[in-house]
């Protein structure tokens, strides 16, 4: 996942907003409410762009655990008989990649 420019993200948000409004507006109280949720999503893709280059710049075979592991869904002990590591190796690397993240989401705030 790369950052779009944002004239993709502006034609993107054009297409999407009025039905996100929508959509959110049959959820809440007020239409406020509603454009603000709109305008949450749009920033939630920025922060998932910057995430994903994040994840992208861990270590091997970090990256590989970290990823089966929180978007596969993958069990910790399939994924360290998979790899040859005890169980406390995979608890390590993925501690590693959440501190990893973690501090790069930090800087970008």
């Amino acid at each position: 996942m790369t950052a779009e420019p944002a004239s993709e993200l502006e034609r993107l948000t054009r297409k999407f907003r009025p039905p996100l409004i929508a959509f959110f507006s049959r959820r809440v109280a007020s239409l406020a409410e509603a454009e603000d949720m709109t305008q949450e999503i749009v920033s939630a893709r920025e922060s998932i762009s910057i995430l994903w280059a994040a994840i992208q710049a861990l270590p091997e075979p970090t990256q590989q655990i970290f990823i089966l592991y929180r978007v596969e869904n993958i069990p910790k002990q399939t994924i360290a008989d998979n790899f040859g590591f005890h169980l406390r190796t995979v608890d390590k690397h993925i501690s590693r990649a959440l501190v990893f993240l973690a501090r790069r989401m930090e800087r970008r705030t």
